[in-house]
């Protein structure tokens, strides 16, 4: 059982109440500091519950779990993970009394930045934190995918600097390298989507200086401002490498215009040559310049990769069943083909361009921690002398390694076959995909056929509240309210202004005894 953030878990009371439900995980309330947090963790800790917060975001204009504006204007409860973001809305600010419009430093009053935690990660593993949550439910892939890949890596490298602290000399040649965070990570962040970010109650951040004013939605990368404009295209200099298909977005004085780059051009100077057509022809010189999406983030054929790296089996005897086994490899299998070397492991974890070889270690590294090497294995029907051709080494390897678009990347295969046996290559394939798919189950198993424990000491039901219809009048003088009264009215409002114990004015008159009112 875990307790979301729609809980609104932000103190002690808080904590015994889910370990009196039998949680195993609370999600903390957005609001905390990380002093607070790491008091919460200890106290969690104390009662066997594990501690989750968000690490990275949109952050919620309201507390935690108590926002009911979605629900109330879009008809889409945010506590049901559908928000609909009202408060990203344009707003106007007003003095009440005068009905008129005041000065606000933009027109999205309500709109928060997002959080992001990627610097914090090492602080956030001191105080005790379990878990991180990343926003990701209504996101593309490609969001999701950019903002995981760099949470782990801070991640690995925080875990493996609390361990390096303790471990051996001998431990830590055998561990895998980490990287720290890097401007290219951050980056990444910041392309995936952002608001502007901030890590807002966790540094004790409030009011203005973790709102969004100015923009609501995706304000994307910072790539520079216009230098000229001339000859129907803006010229702008920029340290990013623009590609074709990204998509870029100009601040003009008349509102945002949004360009797709077309095949990438650069003048003498090196300047990028943006052509401007119909919806921006508003842009000018000095307009900022933003990419908000980037094409060679886009997902691709290879978006799946890296890939958990394994180590396959294919056994062929005359008159015995044909069998294929897979587990996954080791950080050792992957030296011993080749696959890595300390030098280029070192290397990749070091590039921002190479993160695919560094992850596939990563896997192969936490995969070795499983208390059981999981293991898939299937077999088909009996190997038979070959009628015609027999089947070859490379044969075996071609149609074994076809792994399409499942999770796994073969790294190594050892081929035990008799001389001269034949075999249909369809059986083959059908035999190999049972093993993976068994190898897949065998990996999930940890994860699978969990129940709930029985809930100890449940909290008694409250008393149910007493039916029938009850009414509650606004009034606005005391005559009002005796006539409410007198009509069967449980509850009165009353608009008191000044109110001091015994008197008020309401609507104007002053009136003496206004609890009797």
């Amino acid at each position: 059982l875990h307790l979301s953030t729609q809980m609104n878990t932000h103190n002690l009371a808080g904590v015994r109440a889910a370990a009196r439900l039998g949680a195993e995980r609370i999600t903390l309330a957005r609001e905390l500091s990380l002093p607070e947090v790491a008091l919460l963790c200890a106290a969690a800790a104390e009662e066997g519950m594990e501690v989750e917060v968000f690490a990275h975001g949109a952050l919620c204009v309201c507390y935690s779990g108590q926002c009911f504006m979605s629900s109330m204007i879009g008809g889409r409860s945010a506590n049901r993970g559908m928000c609909a973001q009202a408060c990203r809305l344009p707003y106007e600010l007003k003095n009440g009394a005068l009905q008129k419009s005041l000065p606000s430093p933009g027109g999205h009053l309500l709109s928060p930045q997002d959080l992001c935690t990627v610097d914090m990660v090492p602080q956030l593993v001191e105080a005790g934190v379990a878990s991180l949550k990343i926003e990701g439910r209504m996101k593309s892939p490609e969001y999701v995918a950019a903002v995981v890949a760099v949470y782990r890596k801070a991640l690995d490298g925080a875990l493996a600097a609390r361990a390096a602290e303790d471990a051996t000399e001998d431990a830590i040649e055998a561990s895998v390298p980490t990287a720290p965070v890097t401007d290219d990570d951050r980056t990444r962040l910041t392309e995936a989507f952002s608001r502007g970010f901030t890590t807002a109650y966790l540094e004790g951040e409030r009011g203005n200086a973790i709102m969004s004013y100015q923009r609501p939605n995706n304000r994307g990368l910072f790539l520079g401002r216009v230098d000229e404009v001339r000859d129907g295209a803006a010229f702008l200099s920029s340290s990013q490498v623009l590609a074709e298909g990204d998509v870029l977005e100009f601040w003009t004085r008349k509102g945002n215009a949004v360009a797709t780059l077309g095949p990438v051009r650069t003048d003498r100077k090196g300047r990028y040559h943006i052509p401007l057509d119909s919806k921006t022809r508003t842009v000018r010189a000095g307009d900022r310049v933003f990419r908000v999406r980037s094409a060679e983030a886009a997902f691709t054929d290879d978006a799946r990769e890296p890939r958990v790296p394994i180590v396959g089996v294919a056994t062929l005897h005359v008159g015995e069943p044909l069998a294929v086994e897979f587990h996954p490899a080791t950080v050792a299998d992957l030296r011993q083909v080749g696959f890595i070397d300390d030098g280029s492991l070192t290397e990749a974890l070091d590039s921002a361009t190479a993160d695919g070889l560094a992850t596939t270690a990563a896997i192969a590294r936490r995969l070795q921690m499983l208390p059981e090497v999981p293991v898939g294995s299937a077999e088909g029907a009996p190997v038979e002398t070959a009628r015609t051709r027999p089947v070859s080494f490379d044969d075996v390897a071609a149609h074994v390694d076809r792994l399409g678009n499942t999770p796994f990347q073969l790294v190594r295969l050892t081929v035990d076959m008799d001389d001269g046996v034949g075999i249909g290559f369809s059986a083959l394939h059908g035999v190999r995909a049972r093993a993976l798919d068994d190898l897949a189950a065998a990996l999930n198993a940890p994860w699978t056929g969990r129940r709930l424990p029985r809930v100890a000491d449940r909290e008694p039901l409250p008393a149910a509240h007493p039916s029938g219809c009850r009414i509650a009048v606004t009034v606005t003088n005391p005559a009002c309210a005796r006539a409410a009264k007198r009509a069967g009215a449980h509850l009165i409002y009353v608009p008191a202004l000044n109110y001091r114990r015994g008197e008020a004015v309401i609507a104007g008159q002053k009136n003496a005894a206004a609890e009797q009112a």
